[in-house]
């Protein structure tokens, strides 16, 4: 076998055999990479044709999940919202990004610098404490270039939504819709008429109550009767004409006694050892005739577990 496998090593079968083995390994590496090289495998969206990587989306997501873990354990379906509102909040910053390059909106890093500096949760005594800062992001989940990202985009977001949104007026249509809907109230006046200060009403005449007679027919009219013959069949009636044998009651019993029969059941205690001299030592006080509380006394006192 090994001589005839040796022998096709020069044949052109196994050399188109081995170049059609290369080519297939070409072409599996290829289609591994070609991902790697795109940004597919990692992206979870692409805006504006640039992908959004998945690593930033888990690294907001872990943010906001330490956040509401503060409160308590979240539970699946919160896990699902958190999750989805991380996705939301990192397209929408991807997004804002895209748009503040167009327009060359920029953030130096003196200013993000400033701004994160003047942050109270970083100081020590009214200074930026560089350890603090490392401890507060760490306890949150992020990272420190993360945290700059965040804070330039911040800084690039300030510059264009107030811009877009301050001379924006909502129509005074809508304005008083929102009004009305929140503070509008009304007045209500009550006139309390007790009943025993009213005056009797008049006898109704017989054309009001042919007329009340005609609208509400239900209150004048009697259920109907009708007359039934039952004729009752029991097995105490039809006993009496239907005599049984002890054979036939025999036979029947035997037929449904596997539906109507219980299994038995019983109830065991057992006690356990790791140790075969005290398993030994067990079972020779019970041969002897000991009580079973006895047993299971000297079982606890050797370390034995009952079950």
């Amino acid at each position: 076998m090994l001589y005839w496998v040796r022998s096709l090593k020069g044949s052109w079968i196994a050399r188109i055999f081995s170049v059609l083995l290369i080519l297939v390994f070409i072409a599996w590496g290829a289609s591994s990479a070609l991902p790697l090289m795109t940004g597919g495998v990692n992206a979870v969206a692409h805006i504006g044709g640039k992908p959004v990587d998945l690593s930033i989306v888990q690294a907001e997501y872990q943010s906001e999940l330490t956040k509401a873990e503060q409160t308590g354990v979240p539970d699946l379906a919160t896990r699902r919202q958190i999750a989805q509102t991380a996705l939301a909040t990192v397209l929408r910053q991807q997004a804002m990004s895209l748009e503040e390059q167009a327009i060359g909106i920029a953030a130096p890093a003196s200013a993000v610098r400033a701004k994160i500096y003047a942050i109270p949760t970083f100081q020590t005594n009214g200074v930026f404490d560089q350890a603090k800062f490392a401890s507060v992001l760490q306890q949150n989940n992020l990272s420190q270039e993360r945290f700059l990202a965040l804070e330039t985009d911040n800084l690039r977001a300030n510059q264009l939504i107030p811009a877009l949104i301050s001379g924006v007026n909502a129509p005074q249509e809508l304005v008083s819709q929102i009004f009305s809907f929140i503070s509008q109230a009304r007045t209500a006046e009550v006139v309390n008429i007790p009943v025993a200060g009213q005056p009797t009403p008049p006898q109704p005449s017989d054309a009001q109550l042919q007329r009340y007679w005609k609208n509400h027919p239900a209150q004048f009219t009697a259920p109907e009767y009708r007359t039934v013959k039952i004729v009752v069949l029991s097995p105490q009636v039809l006993a009496h004409n239907e005599p049984v044998s002890d054979t036939a009651l025999q036979t029947l019993y035997a037929r449904v006694a596997a539906q109507q029969s219980v299994p038995a059941t019983r109830s065991v205690q057992v006690i356990t050892s790791d140790s075969p001299a005290t398993a030994a030592k067990l079972a020779a006080l019970w041969k002897s005739g000991a009580s079973w509380t006895k047993i299971q006394e000297a079982a606890k006192a050797a370390g034995a577990s009952t079950v």
